[in-house]
Order: structure tokens, then sequence, then C-alpha cells
């Protein structure tokens, strides 16, 4: 089997911050699907308090 040194893979590796600046566009995607899931978290717990005329059947 072939192995290539894992140096030779990685030969400058980025620093912390600049690595978690270049993946920020993730953490946004993730802050924005949060926030619409609690959009629809809230809209679905006040549909249960929404009451609609309810008509009586006779």
């Amino acid at each position: 089997m072939f192995f290539t040194p894992r140096h030779a893979l990685i030969s400058s590796p980025l620093p912390v911050m600049v690595a978690q600046d270049k993946s920020a566009i993730f953490y946004w995607m993730r802050e924005w699907a949060g926030v619409y899931f609690l959009n629809g978290l809230i809209v679905y717990i006040v549909s249960f308090f929404v009451g609609g005329d309810e008509k009586e059947t006779a």
C-alpha cells in the first residue's frame, strides 16, 4: 500500500481564527435555519390557542 505522509498533505495549515472566518457562512446558515425553525414552532404552538368559529351541527 501507498501512504502519503500527513505533513505532505497539509503543507501550510491555516491558523484557527482564519479557518473559523472562512467557515462563517455555515455558522450564519445554521443561525438562520434556527430562526426559521423557531418561527415555525411559535406558529405551531399559537395555532392551538387560536380557535376558529365552530358551528353547531344538529
